[in-house]
């Protein structure tokens, strides 16, 4: 990802259906709400799935949360007609990323805590 014409990210995510939701959640995280990458990547997160998938008319879709996130935010979601399925604390995808302090230089590197993963630099 640029920003102003220069590097400023970059993710990587493995996964189906997942991919790009996964990829979203985590550049709003960093662009929005101006979260270090670690923090962006480690953010609860939500999920849309589809029985029996996605391309489907007609399928079934199904919205999850993952349960680190504060009971208000269920509720809300629920008062406004959504029918909620909680998850584990750390359920949905799995993203790696680097960002760049323009500032200063310094590659910062994020690993998700989903899966057995680490950043490493030299």
């Amino acid at each position: 990802m640029l920003r102003d014409g220069r590097f400023h990210a970059a993710l990587g995510t493995p996964g189906g259906e997942t991919i790009g939701q996964t990829q979203f959640q985590v550049l709003v995280n960093l662009l929005d709400f101006g979260m270090p990458i670690q923090e962006a990547i480690a953010a609860p997160r939500f999920t849309l799935r589809g029985e029996p998938n996605f391309y489907r008319p007609g399928a079934d879709v199904r919205f999850s949360l993952e349960d680190r996130l504060p009971g208000g935010v269920v509720r809300t979601l629920e008062g406004l007609g959504y029918a909620v399925e909680p998850a584990p604390g750390y359920a949905f995808g799995s993203i790696q990323g680097i960002t760049l302090d323009a500032g200063t230089g310094t590659l910062m590197a994020g690993a998700d805590p989903r899966r057995v993963a680490y950043a490493v630099g030299w």
